[in-house]
């Protein structure tokens, strides 16, 4: 009996000590009443005594209000601070000449939280000074003088930042900004649903020194009328910088004056490691207004860099190239290139790579152009249409390769330089609505006319088809 008494009570006490301790929520008004303790409405705190207060697990609820801070508010805990009522809360930094909050994460295991909030007016809203994990949902960051939410990782350590359904408008600098600086620093970045417009650049993904990056996924956003770039990934310096896996899938660039999309690596001793990077199905409209590309893909002699471009729509780029490379390997596969002021497409550089089933149209200049200086690139069953040369290729030192393209209507040539040939046409496409609808119609003579170069899909993910290793696709971005 001693002996069953005494399991009884080792197993009741441990249970006891291994059920955490039950989480606390915290409420904050804009007004409050001395005395509160925080654990209700009526005891309501303020918010920096909410967040003294607050340990991991906790949460503290906002109602409506505005906030004025007049110190930054530093988060050490997992936490999270809730707006009650979304977008009924609006923390102002005007008086702050640092971050409103800044986050020096204790050995997290679990999420420091914002959500619902409006963050207003400070030097900059959120700094992530520590490694940890930061989870950003349905918030709005407006009118900061400088970043809205920057990611300093400059100590060693995994940080992981999710920013979902929130917006950056109007912000001085960069609406979200990393910048790495330490040795062995990990950075996962995952930007889902958001809203970039009127900042200086929409988002800055900057890596200095040597970073270790397992990934940065930027999808189904929207950036819009952003000063310069839409978002900007920059690499210097980088002789241990990877890119395990980089998606910028399903976007919405409009009217940003820089670049839509840039992505620039410079200035290692030595190329990095192999690095995947995709831009994939987002959709481009009147970018580089003051002067850049649509998308812009620059690589400093780093082969091992792997770029794919597949299945975005580019229209109206207002005075660079839709799809401008200068450098590394690069694939562009299923695009839909119209109305560029300048190039269409235009491989110019140390590059390597594979142009093929796109189609380009009513480039002022060519559509597509490849002055590759010691690579051959493969252009294959591509079309382009009243662009002022269709396909314009530069002698290098392994020649590029054109085969099974269509060319046709273009006002000076629609082949020009020197080149491999393979079998090319000079036919009318026979498109459903030009420009506006470039599916082929039944009658269109490259139905089943493409060759040498097989992908399994087209823009619009139809499959494409091959009878062993012989492709028999249409020619362009989209299959009958």
């Amino acid at each position: 009996m001693r002996l069953f008494c005494a399991k009884a009570f080792f197993i009741v006490f441990t249970l006891l000590v291994s059920i955490p301790a039950m989480a606390t929520n915290y409420y904050v008004a804009s007004v409050i009443v001395p005395g509160g303790n925080g654990l209700s409405p009526r005891q309501a705190v303020d918010l920096p005594t909410a967040v003294l207060l607050a340990k991991n697990g906790d949460s503290i609820l906002m109602q409506d209000g505005l906030y004025p801070i007049s110190n930054s508010i530093t988060i050490q805990y997992s936490i999270s601070i809730l707006a009650i009522n979304p977008h009924r809360v609006t923390l102002s930094g005007a008086r702050l000449n640092s971050a409103l909050f800044e986050i020096r994460p204790n050995l997290l295991t679990r999420p420091i939280t914002i959500y619902g909030l409006n963050i207003i007016n400070s030097k900059v809203g959120v700094d992530m000074k520590m490694p940890g994990f930061l989870k950003v949902y349905d918030s709005l960051f407006k009118n900061n003088r400088g970043t809205a939410l920057i990611i300093n990782n400059d100590m060693s350590g995994k940080y992981f930042v999710s920013v979902e359904k929130s917006e950056f408008r109007n912000n001085g600098n960069i609406g979200i900004e990393t910048s790495a600086n330490f040795l062995d620093s990990e950075l996962e970045i995952s930007i889902k649903k958001s809203i970039f417009s009127g900042n200086l650049i929409g988002v800055g993904v900057g890596f200095l020194d040597s970073l270790h990056t397992e990934r940065l996924a930027v999808e189904d956003c929207q950036f819009l009328n952003n000063i310069f770039d839409g978002l900007n990934i920059a690499i210097t310096s980088t002789n241990r910088a990877i890119f395990q896996d980089v998606q910028i899938e399903r976007n919405t660039f409009l009217e940003n004056l820089g670049t839509g999309v840039r992505v620039f690596i410079n200035g290692s001793d030595q190329p990095s490691p192999q690095s995947n990077v995709l831009i994939k199905g987002n959709y481009f409209e009147a970018n580089g207004g003051a002067g850049g590309s649509s998308i812009t893909l620059e690589d400093d002699n780093h082969l091992s860099t792997f770029v794919s471009v597949e299945k975005n729509l580019i229209e109206s780029t207002l005075s660079g190239s839709g799809i401008h490379v200068g450098g590394g390997n690069v694939s562009v596969i299923n695009n839909i290139v119209k109305n560029s002021s300048n190039l269409g497409i235009d491989f110019n550089g140390n590059v390597m790579g594979n142009i093929a089933y796109n189609t380009v149209v009513n480039s002022g200049f060519e559509g597509i152009a490849v002055n590759s200086f010691y690579n051959g690139i493969g252009i294959y069953n591509n079309i382009t249409v009243k662009n002022s040369v269709g396909i314009a290729v530069s002698s290098s030192f392994i020649p590029s390769e054109v085969g099974f393209n269509n060319s046709y209507g273009n006002v000076w040539d629609d082949y020009a330089g020197a080149y491999n040939k393979l079998i090319n046409y000079s036919l009318d496409p026979q498109f459903v609505n030009f420009p506006d609808d470039l599916h082929l119609m039944s009658n269109s003579p490259l139905i089943g006319a493409g060759g040498q170069f097989f992908v399994s899909e087209d823009f619009d993910f139809k499959p494409r088809y091959s009878v062993g290793a012989q492709p028999v696709t249409d020619i362009g971005a989209l299959e009958y």
